[in-house]
């Protein structure tokens, strides 16, 4: 009986170790991810919406989807990086829709996207992600 229960103690003691240590090596590899995602359906709306994203030292690929269907009025979008350089750059009329995915280089700082909405009715969808 007491054989049985020191087995049992050592394969489960075996089975903590080998979690331990995976965690461990997860940790020490690197593994950094970011993700920002913001929605909406405005009616009518003239605004600037601002959305800012964290790139760290340890995120190696940055990607951005604008998704906009543009009902009625306009929409442009700025996406700046931490430099001050526009990377990517649109605008859309009533009637125009845009599902688009972009890759940027991972320049560490914070990034700057805004959507400047004129009398926009429609929908936005926005996703970036950074993965290292």
């Amino acid at each position: 009986m007491n054989r049985n229960r020191i087995a049992l103690f050592l394969g489960a003691l075996v089975v903590l170790v080998g979690a331990v240590a995976l965690v461990v090596s997860l940790n020490l590899s690197g593994g950094a991810h970011a993700r920002s995602h913001a929605s909406s359906s405005p009616r009518n709306l003239t605004n600037v919406e601002t959305f800012l994203y964290e790139v760290g030292e340890r995120i190696t690929q940055t990607r951005l989807r604008i998704q906009l269907e543009a009902e009625a009025g306009t929409a442009a979008w700025t996406l700046t990086d931490p430099e001050g350089a526009v990377r990517w750059e649109g605008r859309l009329e009533a009637g125009e829709n845009l599902d688009e995915t972009r890759d940027f280089a991972p320049i560490v700082g914070d990034w700057r996207l805004e959507l400047d909405l004129e009398g926009f009715t429609g929908h936005y969808d926005t996703l970036w992600e950074g993965s290292g």
